[in-house]
């Protein structure tokens, strides 16, 4: 006959070992698995997130200096605080970056999109893309970065030979990680 088999399981103290036990016989037997508790999450899930997004069409007339990109409409927040194109940062701690645009151009060469805080560039913000005449170019990113309460995080674009441009949609959100 097929053997019965009956299985358990227990959470185990924290920092222990996972266990295994078979008992029983005759073709009856039982496992019990006892696995370590895990650290505890946070209890409300993320402790900070927001974002700002814009799909009205911006033109671009030589950006060869750096230019904010306009982002205009508002994603859910907590914890920070959304407005002027800007993200401003309350809890202290690490947070992930999020942010992406769609570049297009009436002559080929290139953009460069770059993630600031306070007006300086965060390390790994920056992708420079080439755009064909004529045509577009989607750009996205993420970060994880330490961000200080007062951070203030931006979206610029430049260019050194794209005289006339557009970003059709663009956005730019934060998750603080703990």
């Amino acid at each position: 006959p097929a053997p019965q088999i009956t299985a358990s399981a227990a959470t185990g103290l924290p920092g222990s070992s996972a266990q295994a036990s078979v008992t029983g016989s005759d073709g009856n037997y039982s496992i019990a698995f006892t696995i370590p508790q895990g650290p505890t999450g946070p209890a409300n899930g993320l402790n900070a997130y927001g974002g700002l997004y814009s799909t009205d069409s911006q033109t671009l007339s030589s950006p060869s200096t750096a230019v904010t990109v306009d982002l205009a409409s508002n994603m859910p927040t907590k914890s920070v605080n959304v407005g002027g194109n800007t993200i401003n940062i309350v809890n202290t701690g690490d947070y992930e970056i999020n942010y992406y645009a769609v570049l297009g151009a009436t002559q080929a060469g290139s953009y460069t999109l770059v993630v600031n805080n306070a007006g300086s560039s965060i390390t790994g913000g920056s992708q420079t893309v080439n755009v064909e005449a004529g045509g577009s170019e989607n750009v996205s990113g993420s970060i994880i970065t330490n961000l200080s309460s007062g951070a203030t995080i931006t979206l610029t674009v430049s260019s050194q030979d794209i005289t006339d441009g557009t970003i059709s949609t663009a956005g730019l959100s934060v998750k603080q990680l703990n």
